[in-house]
């Protein structure tokens, strides 16, 4: 972490050396965070992995149509607008929340900090994130909303964040949660934002890869198969990070009945494909 910190505290003296304010610098070190982490898992799923030797068992098939080139391009062009001038603008009027995120140099904690903060972080916003999808499915937002994400049924990295701009603001709330409540550094901040942005591309990417930190965690997450479920069916497997709140409240069993079934078939050599 010394390296870590060493890299953050010379970034932003440059950055003051050379007449940025602040504000500029803040907007910078956040947009770098979410469009670095964006383009480099979505490079990463689109153009890596299916080099890889035998990575065509990896690729989750629910049994919809792949979407179209058309739908494709036009998510590709909604994010690099987004990534250009959006996410940017967002970052810039984030500011005020200066405030309640340390930012100096000399001030990026320790490992031990640093990894109980992303912790917390991650299970606030996975609390956050379930409940705030849940409203997306509810009548009055879904057709006004959250149905622009749902154009996609099988899953492609870049339609992780083709979102409603209203939609947009409801998953960003609760990634700020966990580091407006602790006084997250603003170092820590970049980190949870490009671990989030990973995570998000990771549930679209169309895969289920044995090497992804996700699927290692599938007892908690639960893999980017609850997610490939929740688009190709449109219901249930809310959550982020943590199976947890769809446990609780049983928005999950749905998708747990039919994945017995679909291995149940594969186990006996059917080979059926179940809807």
């Amino acid at each position: 972490m010394a390296l870590v910190s060493a890299a953050y505290d010379a970034f932003v003296l440059n950055c003051r050396a050379a007449g940025m304010s602040d504000r500029t610098i803040w907007t910078l070190i956040l947009s770098c965070a979410r469009t670095g982490s964006m383009v480099a898992v979505t490079v990463f799923f689109t153009f890596v992995v299916p080099l890889i030797p035998g990575s065509k068992r990896w690729k989750l098939d629910h049994g919809v149509p792949k979407e179209s080139r058309k739908l494709v391009m036009k998510a590709f062009q909604s994010s690099c607008i987004n990534h250009a001038i959006v996410y940017p603008f967002v970052a810039w009027l984030l500011y005020p929340a200066r405030a309640l995120v340390e930012m100096e140099p000399g001030g990026v904690p320790g490992g031990w900090t640093i990894a109980w903060q992303i912790v917390v972080s991650i299970l606030l916003e996975d609390f956050g994130f379930y409940w705030c999808h849940r409203l997306l499915h509810q009548d009055f937002l879904y057709g006004y909303v959250h149905k622009q994400h749902h154009q996609f049924h099988a899953n492609v990295p870049i339609a992780a964040e083709y979102f409603h701009p209203v939609e947009d603001v409801l998953n960003i709330l609760p990634t700020l949660l966990g580091p407006i409540l602790l006084r997250m550094h603003l170092g820590t901040l970049a980190l949870w934002v490009m671990i989030r942005i990973s995570e998000i591309v990771d549930a679209h990417s169309g895969y289920s890869l044995p090497f992804s930190p996700w699927d290692l965690l599938l007892r908690i997450q639960g893999g980017a198969d609850r997610h490939e479920y929740h688009h190709s069916h449109n219901k249930g497997c809310y959550g982020s990070f943590t199976k947890f709140w769809d446990w609780v409240a049983g928005t999950d069993v749905e998708y747990n009945e039919w994945r017995a079934k679909r291995l149940a078939e594969k186990m006996q050599g059917g080979g059926k494909k179940t809807d």
